[in-house]
């Protein structure tokens, strides 16, 4: 499923911006809730600690 279809375009701006680095600080994004949190939280949050801070996804 791709991102953009769990995630509105703000929230992922939020996640990039705030560069997220815990399931709390994702939460407390407006409108991600505990199902999102428990189903793609991890996920995220490996995306955000993997991908450099010029934004280039190798």
């Amino acid at each position: 499923m791709p991102i953009y279809a769990v995630f509105t375009n703000e929230q992922l701006a939020e996640i990039a911006r705030r560069r997220v680095d815990t399931l709390t600080a994702l939460g407390a994004i407006d409108g991600i809730g505990p199902a999102r949190l428990e189903r793609y939280g991890a996920a995220v949050l490996s995306i955000v600690e993997t991908t450099p801070l010029d934004g280039a996804v190798e």
